[in-house]
């Protein structure tokens, strides 16, 4: 069965489950009196190229705020697909079945705003879909900041003993070298995520190939700790400003 895909319609998913391992109802905690998926949930409202903005939760404590905020909730995710062991491409492709049923038409482009990172810029957020428009022949987008350190200068464990990434012994000093004798490496963030309706509709299971096209950020908070939530309470930004002051 062929689907219609309207050029340029983009739609966000802010997927916002109610269980949390490391931080008891994580997407409910708030910062500076604002639950965490909420934040994500104004920022795509405030965006003028997302037209529509989800929000995939198994909550209804999430889906009443979500609502509340301006997001659309018209379904709640099964609770086998907000485990702790849950992949992304379960809510994803959830998301995708519900739109090929209830709507007359598929966006071009789905963005994915996690609430672990809940402080971000439009400016920035128009700019990489801007830039996927550009490469027709990436199949998404992936958002990442410059990793503080490359995976050469970083450590695995086995057996009580330091081991490199790969998990082999360690055969050289490699560690102890600056940083800037290595490459550049990147860290994924959550600041923004582009997937594209016509990939998924071909690849199911997938929802990154093998051209994921790059979008360097300023380092950006991705909240997982107790400790995450108190840096980010005393964090300073306009884009944070600017959503608490309305």
């Amino acid at each position: 069965m062929k689907y219609r895909i309207k050029k340029n319609l983009i739609w966000s998913l802010i997927p916002a489950k109610g269980y949390s391992k490391r931080v008891k109802k994580k997407n409910l905690r708030k910062i500076n009196n604002l639950s965490l998926v909420c934040y994500s949930v104004i920022f795509s409202t405030m965006s003028k190229l997302i037209k529509k903005t989800y929000v995939s939760t198994d909550s209804e404590e999430i889906r009443k705020l979500s609502k509340m905020h301006g997001a659309a909730v018209p379904f709640l995710r099964p609770k086998k697909m907000s485990k702790y062991q849950s992949q992304d491409y379960e809510y994803v492709y959830h998301f995708l079945d519900y739109i090929k049923k209830n709507e007359e038409f598929l966006p071009e482009y789905i963005l994915q705003l996690r609430p672990t990172t809940p402080f971000r810029s439009i400016k920035l957020i128009d700019k990489a879909i801007t830039k996927l428009k550009k490469f027709r022949n990436a199949d998404s987008l992936r958002s990442s900041h410059i990793a503080s350190h490359p995976p050469e200068k970083q450590f695995r464990v086995n057996k009580n003993f330091y081991t490199d990434i790969n998990l082999k012994k360690i055969k050289n000093d490699n560690f102890n070298k600056p940083s800037h004798y290595f490459k550049t490496t990147y860290e994924p963030n959550g600041y923004i995520d582009i997937l594209k309706t016509s990939f998924l509709l071909k690849n199911k299971g997938k929802i990154y190939g093998k051209n994921i096209l790059s979008f360097v950020t300023p380092k950006a908070i991705d909240i997982d700790t107790e400790e995450d939530f108190e840096y980010a309470q005393n964090y300073k930004s306009p884009e944070k400003k600017k959503i608490l002051n309305g």
